[in-house]
Parts: structure tokens; C-alpha cells; sequence
């Protein structure tokens, strides 16, 4: 979160939220074992982008993660590896508190599964959004625009 660190009592869940710095990502992720991304409102800056990439960086190191509905890029980057019939893409995304709570507790109670799509959604990372990738993306799309100018 951008907000202060802090901790709530939802019922008997604990939640902590945590600010957002490299290092705490990095320190925490390694004791998680699901992230919850919502966004915070219907501002498209928060909605279009950031969501979608902190659901991604969470996969990159073996996170599994639900992300909020109203992001678009979301969507696109988790049918990118997932089938419906093994991970319905309706389990990782919420768009309302009765969701996250139906999503929060189907995954922590299904750990094989959830398990296989930590394995899944990194290696979708891994072979998607890597460094070489993007760089080799970039060269392309770079190369066609000087081809094109020289039309």
C-alpha cells in the first residue's frame, strides 16, 4: 500500500498492510503465500497499470495474487496462463468485499492448487515479461518505425 504501515483486525483475520518500498516487498513476499491487490479507486492512474504490475512482480517471485477486477491489464496478463477449466479466472480478481472474502478463502483452502498457480503464473512471468524479452520487443518495435520512416 502507499499508506503508513499498519495492522487491522478484520473479525479474527489480521491484516497488515505494509508501505511499498522495494525492500519490504522483497522481505515480505518471501512470507506470503497469497497477495490481495486491490486498487483504491476509480482514478485511472491507480486502476490501469500499477494493480496489473504489483500482480505480476508478486508472481515473478512465486506470490500468487487476486487483483481487483477493474483493472483491465489484469485480466490480460492471468489469461495468459490460466485455462478455465484448472483456474477459473473469477478466483483471482474482486470487485466487491463479498468476492475478495469468497477469493481469499478458496485459495487458502485449496493449497495444491494454489501451489500449481504460484508455479504457473511465474513461469508465465519468466517467459512473458522478462528483461531479454522486453529488450528484444523493444529492438523490434524500434527497428520497424526506423523502416517505416525511411519509406
Amino acid at each position: 500500500t502507499n499508506r503508513e504501515s499498519s495492522v487491522e483486525f478484520w473479525g479474527k483475520c489480521r491484516v497488515s498492510f505494509i508501505s511499498y518500498t522495494e525492500e519490504a516487498f522483497i522481505k515480505n513476499s518471501h512470507e506470503a503465500c497469497l497477495g490481495v491487490v486491490p486498487t483504491r479507486n476509480e482514478k485511472l492512474k491507480n486502476n490501469f497499470f500499477k494493480p496489473s504490475s504489483r500482480v505480476r512482480k508478486l508472481f515473478s517471485v512465486g506470490v500468487p495474487a487476486i487483483g481487483s477486477k477493474k483493472c483491465y491489464m489484469l485480466n490480460e496478463f492471468l489469461t495468459e496462463f490460466l485455462t478455465e477449466d484448472q483456474f477459473p479466472v473469477e478466483y483471482l480478481q474482486a470487485d466487491s468485499l463479498a468476492s475478495w472474502e469468497k477469493n481469499i478463502r478458496y485459495w487458502l483452502s485449496h493449497k495444491a492448487e494454489l501451489d500449481l498457480l504460484a508455479k504457473k503464473g511465474y513461469e508465465c512471468v519468466l517467459r512473458e515479461f522478462s528483461p531479454k524479452r522486453t529488450a528484444r520487443q523493444w529492438i523490434n518495435f524500434l527497428n520497424d518505425v526506423w523502416v517505416q520512416s525511411k519509406k
